[in-house]
């Protein structure tokens, strides 16, 4: 059985009083993907949590394990 890849991502939203595994435990990922669609954005063109004016993963609408740019920062 192969071992479940982690996500090596840091977050430092308010889920925890420190920095922590993105999408661990109380941490959706949410805020670490609104500030990536507000600032970075590079990887939003193609994902299919956006909607243009939102991510719906920074909503909470969608998994963060839909979120490409979650996907290509965890691949590097």
């Amino acid at each position: 059985m192969a071992k479940k890849q982690r996500i090596g991502i840091t977050c430092w939203c308010d889920s925890y009083k420190f920095p922590h595994r993105l999408s661990g435990g109380k941490c959706s990922g949410a805020k670490w993907a609104q500030a990536y669609f507000y600032t970075v954005r590079q990887e939003c063109v193609y994902c299919v949590a956006n909607r243009g004016s939102y991510c719906e993963v920074a909503t909470c609408q969608e998994s963060i394990h839909e979120c490409l740019a979650m996907i290509e920062e965890n691949r590097q």
